[in-house]
This record gives structure tokens, C-alpha cells and sequence, in this order.
């Protein structure tokens, strides 16, 4: 600082110069530097490679003529939070989004001071801050670049309150997670940063809601939820990750400065049932390089880029949990984008969703502005199918060529099938999901529409055609719901009441053994007529909320020890009941090829037997065998699993594998087309 004055005072020859640079200097070091401070102490950022959200990196992002991109303009955001009447908001969460996120989860977030002032540091424009504080409704500003002064966020009574915590897998809790919330029937969103016992708060508008959690080396949790709501528990598994390079595919030189997307698929054998979770993504560094991390592990997703000059085919990835995948080689080639404007006859769509099939298969939301963005979109014939909500389908056919494509999209209104949801008491029931689906023709444009019953129990499901229709409520579960029959003709047909059968709920405590003690696990109940159903965790235990009257066996993760029974025989009964927690356990053995030989560095991992147990995603982290063929699969709770080996030259399995067992003998068998010399044997001593 002394040689910064000193060299400012030579330039100006003025001790006027001297004297405002030491008030600006007093100023920073006693302003700037202690909002850092509180923010350093009270809420650490998260990891940019586990936000999710689909990063749109613009033209400008790319050099013309090489293959490096300039990197987005960063910056701060300087700030203060307030009460409508001016009084400071201590605690409040500031976060920043990315403009163009298709999640809500922010990039980085911060809480206010004891004067209610934030910092925002690496800010990348345009973005999009949200405050929220509760007891208030949340704030969205955007900001278009760092030029702006100081902004001043005036928050407004009201709201309705969202509270629970955030845990690991142990039952221990993720200090400081990332909380975001979605308005699923509005476009409001609500951020809050867990404290340091992982307790959360957030105020958003009445109705249903998705929460998502984040924690740094954690994968993402989601829950959906009717506001307001307290005792919501979000737990965080381990994280797993993705990680590779992105090559140009006439050079197979590295592309830096790229955007790289991941999506769960919920079907792993349809690479286009993506699952409603966010996306992950991570931009390529000076080599081409990427890593995702984050991730939930136990499934499928599907990895390609998101860029505005460049696409690729998708990969399909298998990741297990806790574990990172092999090193991915993204093949880049040129893409432009397509972008479109939704009308509906009301005037701009802001609810529903876009898809693109052809060479690439995507969804893109509609926002606020009835805007919808594609990227990596290469050049070809594309199928296009807008939904906008109480809407009919619409759908056209497109060729993309080399440059941008801009579309205008005007949808019809459609007939809906409107009315309320009561129990058995005759009261509103919310959050209900209704399913109105086509009884006639099966491949009708709109067989199956869903919604949700308000706070009020009120529900509009939108977007139908003419023609016959069941409509029925399919959660909460129940096998035998009530389904009434509608017949839609040129009218819309309102006032349609679905009884809800009498339910009850259990309650369920876990209790250490003399071998364990009270951590993970999942709770699951089933009756002899229906599918296991997973128990909500909450703050002191387990909840099955709203289980039609009769005898259910309620067991942790697999039904092979301390099963219990419940019998709910009146609406609103409330079963309390004790498990027993289950056991950390281990299966090892020795994976061998066919003629016996000891397989080195052959890939391990368990799986719950049984599926309709309810834990079909009931894994253990995988492992890697040693030189004598050796594994060890630690963690195993409880159970029956099936152990699967595979290496570079071939696979194998073993069925049926209890936990605890020991010396377990995997055999792994060539498979056709695999590489000689991929696979190192143990040679023995």
C-alpha cells in the first residue's frame, strides 16, 4: 500500500491524491474486507463443477480462428439487504444465477452480515440474484454487467415457510448447504443457506414447491413438497463423478472453453427418458479437460455438450455410487442454436417445456418470457414438440441449417378437466397429483396429463383434446383410488370431486443395536397388494404419510431381519413403531478368469437382490480388485446382493451373496470383441 501511495503521490504531485486514496483504502479495510470475512466464516461456496443447470456459452465466448475461447467476464456484486421500511436483514441469503440456467441452483451464494451487506465475488454477466430471508418473500433482480452501483434489496413481508435440515447418509449434518427452491405452478424461486448444523429456512409462495440441496462433495438431493411444510429432511449421498475431454473431430485437437452437460436418465435403456432431476455441467479448461462432480451415483446419464457453435452425439455413462467414470472423449463438431418464442391464446406461454429430436435428443423450459433456447444443435432435420400449460400439443417439423434459427411457436387452447381433491373426511387435500388419461385411443397426442391439487385441493388439468378420458389420483399411492370417467366434447368439464379413501400414517424410530449405531439407511413399507413404498426421513425418524387403511410390513432396506407389522384400521391413525438399525457389513472374495487365474484391477460393485424389496438402488460403492484378484465391499448394510465383476476383457456375476459373506468367488468370462492385452493377470508369487 505504502508504495502504491507513494508512486500515485509522484504521478499527481498533490497531497490532495494521497489523502483520498488513504480514505479509500480506510474504507475498503473497514467495509469490504469484513463483509469477505463473514462471508469466508459463514458460508463457503460451492464447487462450480457440481452446480447443475444447462450453461449457455454465447458466440462471443469462441475465437473465430482457434480453437480457444476468451473466458466470461467476471466481477462483484456489492450489496445490502433490507426490510421494506429500511430496517437491515442479517442472515439473508444472496445468491447469483447464471442467466441462462435451466435450474434453479445457484453458482454462488453468500449471507448478509449483522448490517445486512454481501459481497459476490466472481460474478459472471448477465446474472440474476436472488434474496431471501425468512418470514419474507424472495427477491429477483438481473443485473446486465458490473458497471451498476451498489444494489440495495428490499425484501416484503409474507410468504409461507419452508424448514427441515439437510444430512449425509450417516445421519450427520452438511454444514452450510446450498438450498434452492422452484415454485412448480408459478415461476418463483427462494434460496437459503443451511447453518452450521445443517438447519434450513426459506420463505416462498403457497403451493407445491422442488427443493434442491447441495453440499460440496456431495451428490444432489430433491424433494417435492406442498408450502408450507416443516421437518423436511434432505439427505445427501456420497458424491460420484464424470470426468473427460473435449476434442475437436477434424483435428482431434482439445477445445477449451465449452460447456458440458450431464442428465440422469431415468430409463437406462432409452437414452431419451431423462429424469426431471437438474442437469450437471462443467466448462473445459486449457486442455480440453472437464470434471463433474456432484453427482448422484446408481444410474445412467447422458453426457454432451451445450454450446453455441459446438454439438456432439450423446454418451451414455453408468455411474456407481461414490465412484468417478472412465475418461470420456467428447467428440466436438460444428452446431449453431435455435431459438423460439411460445404464444398461447391468453398471450405468452410462461409454463411448459420444448422438445428437439433428431441428431440430438433435448428439452428446453419456457420462461417467463415464453422464450426457449437450443444449443449444440448440428445441422439436420429436427421434429418439434411445444407444451404449454392448459394447452393443445403442437408440433412441426424443422430443417436446421449452418447459422441460428429463430421460431415463433402459437398454441391452441385445449379442454381441461378441473375440480377438487377431498379425504375421506370431506376436507381439501393438497398437494395431490391427478393423472387424466386418454381411455380411448393409447396413441393420442395427449394420453396421460398430471397436475397437482393446490392449497385449497383444487386442481385444472389442461391441454386435452376432445374424446373420453379416466382421471383418477395417483398420489398419494393407492391401488384401489377412485377413477371417474369424463367424456370431453366441445366443453371443458369443471366440477369433477375424487374421494380419497380413508389413510393413515406410521411413524417409524430407528434403534442402535449392540453392533451399530443409529446412521443410514431406508425405511420401506409393504402391503401384500401393492409395491413398497419408501418412507419420508424427518427429523426424528421415518414417515409413511397417507397409506390407505390395512397391514403393511415395514422393514430397513432389505425385509431379511427385524420386519415389523403395522396395521392402520381408521382414517387418521398414527402408528408408532421401532427398527432396529442396520449393521455395517463388508462381502469380500476374489474375482478369476476362467481357467482360475487371479484378475488384477477388475472392477467390483453389489446391488440389492431383489427389487421389489423396494431397494433396487440399494448399492455399495464400487471397488477394484488388487494383485491377487482380491476385493473388499465395505459399507454393505444388511441383505441380499448381487455382485457383478467386468474389466477390459470380460464380465461376470454372482447372485444371491449375503452380506458378510467371505471369500466369494467371482468368475469372469471373455466377452466377444474384447481386447487382448487390456487386462493385467496377477502372475503368482
Amino acid at each position: 500500500m505504502k508504495s502504491a501511495i507513494s508512486t500515485a503521490s509522484k504521478r499527481s504531485g498533490t497531497g490532495l491524491v494521497l489523502t483520498v486514496l488513504v480514505l479509500v483504502a480506510l474504507f475498503l479495510g473497514a467495509v469490504v474486507l469484513p463483509i469477505r470475512r463473514e462471508r469466508a466464516r459463514d458460508a463457503p461456496v460451492l464447487a462450480r463443477s457440481s452446480v447443475p443447470g444447462s450453461k449457455s456459452v454465447g458466440p462471443e465466448l469462441v475465437a473465430a480462428r482457434s480453437l480457444t475461447a476468451q473466458p466470461a467476464i467476471q466481477s462483484q456484486i456489492i450489496g445490502r439487504v433490507q426490510s421494506s421500511s429500511g430496517i437491515d436483514l442479517p442472515g439473508a441469503s444472496v445468491c447469483a444465477l447464471r442467466s441462462t440456467e435451466a435450474c434453479c441452483t445457484a453458482s454462488e451464494c453468500v449471507a448478509s452480515d449483522l448490517r445486512g451487506r454481501f459481497v459476490l465475488t466472481d460474478v459472471e454477466w448477465p446474472t440474476t440474484i436472488v434474496a431471501s430471508a425468512p418470514g419474507y418473500l424472495p427477491l429477483e433482480r438481473l443485473i446486465a454487467s458490473a458497471t451498476g452501483p451498489s444494489q440495495l434489496l428490499r425484501l416484503t413481508l409474507g410468504g409461507s415457510e419452508l424448514s427441515g435440515s439437510v444430512i449425509d447418509a450417516a445421519g450427520g449434518p452438511v454444514p452450510f448447504a446450498n438450498v434452492t427452491v422452484r415454485g412448480l405452478e408459478s415461476s418463483s424461486r427462494s434460496v437459503a443457506l443451511a447453518d452450521s448444523q445443517g438447519q434450513f429456512r426459506a420463505s416462498v409462495s403457497p403451493g407445491p414447491q422442488e427443493i434442491v440441496a447441495r453440499g460440496e462433495g456431495f451428490s444432489c438431493a430433491l424433494d417435492r413438497v406442498v408450502a408450507p411444510a416443516t421437518g423436511i429432511v434432505l439427505e445427501l449421498g456420497p458424491s460420484s463423478e464424470i470426468a473427460g475431454t473435449v476434442l475437436l473431430s477434424e483435428t482431434t485437437r482439445p477445445l477449451q472453453q465449452v460447456t458440458v452437460t450431464a442428465e440422469r436418465v431415468l430409463n437406462p435403456w432409452d437414452v431419451n427418458g431423462l429424469s426431471r432431476e437438474p442437469r450437471s455441467s462443467a466448462t473445459t479448461d486449457a486442455s480440453g479437460a472437464f470434471r463433474m462432480g456432484g453427482l448422484r451415483g446408481g444410474g445412467t446419464y447422458r453426457v454432451q455438450l451445450d454450446d453455441a457453435r459446438w454439438g456432439s452425439d450423446p454418451l451414455s455413462v453408468a455411474l456407481d455410487v461414490g465412484a468417478s467414470s472412465a475418461a470420456l472423449v467428447v467428440t466436438a463438431r460444428p452446431a449453431t442454436s435455435l431459438m423460439g418464442r411460445v404464444f398461447s391464446a391468453a398471450g405468452v406461454c410462461t409454463q411448459g417445456e420444448v422438445q428437439l429430436a433428431g441428431l440430438r435428443w433435448s428439452r428446453a423450459p419456457i420462461d417467463e418470457n415464453g422464450s426457449v433456447r437450443f444449443q449444440s444443435v448440428q445441422p439436420g432435420h429436427y421434429s418439434v414438440d411445444v407444451y404449454c400449460e392448459h394447452s393443445l400439443p403442437y408440433h412441426e417439423e424443422i430443417d436446421v441449417g449452418a447459422e441460428p434459427m429463430a421460431r415463433d411457436w402459437k398454441v391452441q387452447p385445449g379442454l381441461s378437466v378441473s375440480g377438487s381433491v377431498v379425504d375421506s373426511g370431506g376436507q381439501p387435500f393438497p398437494g395431490a397429483k391427478i393423472s387424466v388419461a386418454s381411455s380411448g385411443d393409447p396413441s393420442a397426442d395427449t394420453p396421460v396429463v398430471v397436475c397437482s391439487s393446490a392449497a385449497d385441493g383444487l386442481f385444472s388439468c389442461g391441454g386435452l383434446r376432445p374424446g373420453e378420458y379416466d382421471c383418477s389420483v395417483v398420489e398419494p399411492v393407492d391401488g384401489t383410488a377412485e377413477v371417474r370417467h369424463v367424456v370431453l366434447q366441445n366443453d371443458s368439464a369443471p366440477g369433477v370431486v375424487l374421494h380419497l379413501r380413508p389413510m393413515g400414517s406410521v411413524h417409524v424410530h430407528l434403534r442402535a443395536s449392540a453392533e451399530a449405531s443409529v446412521s443410514g439407511g431406508h425405511v420401506f413399507a409393504r402391503s401384500p397388494t401393492a409395491l413398497p413404498i419408501q418412507a419420508k426421513r424427518v427429523e426424528n425418524g421415518f414417515v409413511f404419510e397417507h397409506l390407505p387403511l390395512g397391514r403393511y410390513q415395514v422393514y430397513v432396506d432389505q425385509p431379511v431381519r427385524d420386519v415389523a407389522s403395522a396395521e392402520l384400521s381408521y382414517a387418521g391413525q398414527v402408528y408408532t413403531l421401532e427398527l432396529t438399525a442396520p449393521q455395517a457389513s463388508s462381502i469380500s472374495g476374489f474375482a478369476v478368469d476362467e481357467s482360475g487365474a487371479p484378475l488384477l484391477d477388475t472392477w467390483i460393485k453389489a446391488s440389492a437382490s431383489d427389487p421389489l424389496t423396494g431397494s433396487a438402488g440399494l448399492t455399495a460403492p464400487q471397488v477394484l480388485t488388487d494383485e491377487s484378484g482380491a476385493f473388499a465391499l465395505m459399507a454393505v448394510r444388511g441383505g441380499i446382493y448381487d455382485l457383478r465383476a467386468q474389466n477390459g476383457s470380460g464380465e461376470g456375476e454372482r447372485l444371491g451373496v449375503a452380506a458378510g459373506s467371505k471369500d466369494v468367488i467371482l468368475r469372469v468370462t471373455r466377452t466377444a470383441g474384447s481386447l487382448d492385452g487390456e487386462q493385467r493377470i496377477a502372475q503368482p508369487e
